[in-house]
Parts: C-alpha cells; structure tokens; sequence
C-alpha cells in the first residue's frame, strides 16, 4: 500500500465509502509534495478535493508545497494557489515502472 510511509494521509468519507484521498511526503518544514490526490468521479466538482488540499497545506503552512502533474489536469492546482514552476527537474525512473 502506497500510503504506508506517507508523511500525511487525509481522506474524505461518506458513511463508510472512501470517496477520496491526498498523500503527501515531507520534511515537515521547507518542502511538501502532492503525491496522490483522487476523488470517485460521482464526488467530483463538490469541492472535495480543493478541501484535501488546503488541510494538507494547513499542516504545514510554511513550508514549499509541490505537486508533479500532466498539462491536462495542471489548471485545477493553479486554482487551488499553485504556480508553474519553470525550473529544470531532472529524474532517475523508479526500477518498478521501467521498461527494460
């Protein structure tokens, strides 16, 4: 289970049905990173998870809050106060999802 070593976890429920989650990985002080934000398609648009977003960055408010995404979904992080970073970022793949 990926959340197992997640710095934070936050969920959202209705009655005992998981609807959707945020993880988050972090120094608790100077860099956060959106690892993983879902919510069920028929919970979509109701403001669930703008609501995970900010609790996640009410934890830890002063820190750098960074999230990878694809162009497709990156507007939804700019309305939730995120800003496209134009850095370089550079990456060695994970040896789980390679294809060799």
């Amino acid at each position: 289970m990926p959340f197992t070593n997640s710095t934070l976890v936050i969920s959202a429920w209705e009655n005992e049905r998981l609807i959707g989650a945020v993880r988050v990985l972090s120094d608790k002080m100077f860099r956060s990173i959106i690892y993983d934000l879902f919510v069920l398609p028929e919970f979509q648009n109701k403001g669930i998870g703008k609501e995970l977003v900010k609790r996640c960055i009410e934890h830890f408010p002063n820190s750098e809050w960074l999230v990878q995404t694809t162009e497709k979904i990156s507007s939804y992080y700019e309305k939730n106060g995120f800003k496209v970073n134009n850095d370089v970022f550079l990456t060695i793949p994970c040896k789980l999802f390679s294809h060799t």
